[in-house]
């Protein structure tokens, strides 16, 4: 259904249906189609307690039914399969839907399908990636790809500079591959950095940015060939308001990732204390997330 409801989304914004339109042939289909729980119990692979236990489960979870009922042992991976092919024989098409109902014309259809599926595909690579990233581990899949429509990838190369300290602060970053180099700059020499720690894959950086405007306390570098998902402030924290839960897990993981970086910061900084003078190790902390 979230295929589809955003294959109607894009028709929308190419105006080529009207937003009534889309909701008209998505109840359409939402009353041709068995859900995912009565093929359940259609196909015997579930019993109405089961149904009620899982829905229990599903009351206090980001999780979608099918993945609750896999993880709690209700379901195999097998079985999902086999309902989620069998409610895709019975659900007609939402391209169909707006073609039987006169709302698009039959020969624009299959073009649009087309461009539509260039589009999805370019968003399922980006979910694809972040699943790898630590700070995303604990969240669905399902919700991993609403995460990917507000996600840019970044290739960055060698020497590139992605973060430059006093700029701005917009946005975060999750990195993919590669590896970056975060550094301060020198107060003695305006020509020299002081070095401050490695950001490898699956690692985040930059997310002081999600809480509050501000200005970059350092700088980072691209030290080898690195591919970047880039997180906008705005949208990352409406993701945020929109799911409670897996919010909880990110910001979790943000508390983790600072004490983390505090200390590891505080070592870096007693090795370097002959060439950082007093006042600049209070802010070189500030942006150890």
């Amino acid at each position: 259904m979230e295929t589809e409801a955003f294959f109607g989304t894009y028709l929308v914004k190419r105006n080529l249906i009207t937003e009534k339109d889309m909701l008209d042939a998505l109840k359409y289909q939402s009353q041709e189609t068995p859900s995912f729980i009565d093929m359940a119990t259609r196909l015997s692979f579930l019993s109405m307690k089961d149904v009620y236990e899982i829905l229990n489960y599903h009351a206090m979870s980001d999780y979608s039914f099918e993945e609750i009922a896999q993880k709690k042992g209700f379901l195999t991976a097998k079985q999902v399969e086999i309902i989620t092919t069998e409610r895709e024989k019975l659900r007609p098409p939402i391209g169909e839907i707006l073609v039987l109902q006169n709302k698009i014309q039959k020969d624009v259809m299959p073009r649009e399908l087309d461009k539509y599926h260039d589009i999805k595909s370019r968003y399922h690579d980006i979910s694809e990636m972040l699943k790898s990233v630590k700070m995303f581990h604990d969240i669905p899949e399902h919700i991993l790809e609403t995460l990917a429509y507000i996600g840019e990838k970044v290739t960055c190369r060698p020497y590139d500079r992605i973060v430059a300290q006093n700029e701005e602060a917009d946005c975060f970053y999750a990195v993919i591959s590669g590896s970056l180099k975060v550094s301060k700059n020198s107060p003695d020499s305006p020509d020299n950095e002081l070095f401050l720690y490695k950001i490898t894959k699956n690692d985040v950086f930059g997310v002081s940015a999600i809480f509050e405007s501000q200005r970059r306390m350092a700088n980072v570098t691209c030290e080898e060939l690195a591919t970047l998902l880039k997180f906008e402030r705005e949208q990352f924290l409406q993701f945020l308001k929109d799911y409670p839960k897996a919010s909880y897990h990110i910001l979790m993981f943000i508390i983790r990732r600072l004490l983390y970086r505090l200390y590891a910061t505080s070592d870096e900084l007693a090795m370097q204390q002959s060439n950082v003078h007093g006042q600049e190790t209070d802010s070189t902390l500030n942006d150890v997330v």
